[in-house]
């Protein structure tokens, strides 16, 4: 069978480019701004006398939790679970990027080989360029021009190395190609072939998140709207109750809204001890509307290489099988750490007045105008001043003073998400 080797990288990394040079085609779309692949596409290519089929994917944001970014992110995310090998391409231009990092950390624990390769080195040093690129800690970073062309036999060599077949058998011998097949349909066993999804749900579904671990409970219930458009956001209920780190809940979702079995192990309940399931060490339980729930109990942890396995199964009975350690992971924080630390939460647009009030003297800014003929008009106090005063009026005067627009922005940006 030929290997599957996926592209992996944010977006605008050269990842259409880089399908087109391999499939030698100009099947995927490229130009020159970001989000323009957003759905999986799929090709043939060849090096020597070895076929292989690639997957190009639209630009990958895993902390998307909405929208169109969302249903790309989802899409990389089922061509990385059925990839044998994962071409992840970043930017030599832009250098190493928080986002490339968020990346890593997703395909490092997805169990499979991962290859950096560092796009639009051209008329760069190699060395120089590859360095920074080491901090991902997915081995050596191969630096490539997709545009050009250079670097890239020698990464499709490196990534096809540990696959050995030497012929595409439906070019050569179709009739071998389909003996090839039932024998290897006929060597897999029951747990083979069975549907290994454990959880396939939109996180729009999820009203309530139950997490057990060792005895301990923490319960996270999603808040309703409190306004049209308004993101709903979540209140950890159990043990104490607080607003809860919104953001860290949607990373969840995007790690385990679609999670499948690695391999089923056993079938037979006498084997639960074993398998560190009797009793489970923790759990998750996920509610929908109408009384629906999905719950999962979390076993013994066990190294499978470099990556992190769990031994799992449904509380109902049913097959033990392996997850790989994203939920797992999430169900032994404690409370403290799923707590909301911002003591700031607001869009910078929706603010038509910031104060900035000391013993001494207090700062007024005003907007003014609307859309693209915003400005903001300042006012200052001596001394005291008290909070129901109306210390903008000074503000809004025709003769105030104009205040530095981008100061007063980046000023509102960092109090936005104070934490």
């Amino acid at each position: 069978m030929k290997p599957t080797i996926v592209l992996v990288g944010r977006p605008n990394v050269g990842k259409s480019t880089l399908f087109n040079r391999l499939t030698r085609s100009q099947a995927a779309l490229v130009a020159d701004w970001p989000g323009l692949t957003r759905d999986r596409h799929y090709g043939h290519g060849r090096v020597g006398d070895k076929p292989y089929l690639v997957v190009d994917t639209g630009g990958f944001e895993p902390v998307a939790t909405e929208g169109i970014l969302h249903q790309m992110a989802r899409q990389t995310l089922l061509a990385v679970d059925e990839a044998d090998a994962i071409v992840f391409l970043v930017d030599a231009r832009q250098g190493l990027t928080g986002q490339d990092k968020t990346i890593a950390d997703t395909l490092r624990r997805s169990g499979r080989p991962v290859y950096v390769a560092v796009n639009k080195a051209e008329g760069m040093d190699r060395a120089a360029v590859a360095a920074e690129f080491h901090e991902l800690g997915l081995g050596e970073p191969l630096p490539i021009s997709a545009s050009h062309g250079d670097g890239v036999a020698e990464l499709m060599d490196i990534v096809l190395a540990p696959f050995t077949e030497a012929e595409d058998a439906g070019e050569r011998a179709p009739v071998l190609l389909v003996t090839q097949r039932l024998r290897s349909a006929a060597e897999k066993s029951l747990y083979d072939l069975r549907d290994k999804t454990v959880l396939d749900f939109s996180p729009d579904e999820v009203t309530a998140i139950t997490f057990t671990n060792e005895g301990r409970r923490v319960r996270l219930v999603r808040e309703s709207k409190a306004e049209e458009g308004a993101q709903p956001g979540w209140r950890l209920v159990e043990p104490f109750r607080a607003r809860a780190d919104r953001g860290l809940v949607e990373r969840m979702f995007n790690l385990i809204s679609y999670l499948r079995a690695e391999e089923f192990v056993s079938e037979r309940p006498e084997r639960l001890q074993q398998y560190g399931l009797a009793p489970a060490w923790g759990s998750v339980r996920f509610e929908f509307p109408g009384g629906r729930s999905e719950t999962l109990l979390f076993g013994q942890q066990m190294e499978v290489g470099a990556t992190t396995r769990y031994f799992a199964r449904r509380p109902e009975g049913g097959p033990i099988f392996t997850i790989n350690d994203n939920l797992p992971r999430e169900a032994r924080r404690f409370a403290g750490e799923w707590r909301d630390r911002r003591v700031t939460d607001f869009v910078r647009s929706d603010v038509e007045q910031l104060r900035l009030i000391s013993p001494q003297r207090a700062v007024v800014c005003v907007k003014v105008g609307k859309d693209g003929g915003v400005h903001w008009r300042l006012a200052e106090y001596a001394g005291r001043v008290a909070e129901a005063m109306d210390l903008g009026a000074a503000a809004r005067l025709p003769t105030a003073q104009l205040a530095d627009r981008d100061r007063v922005e980046e000023l509102l940006g960092k109090l936005a998400t104070l934490e």
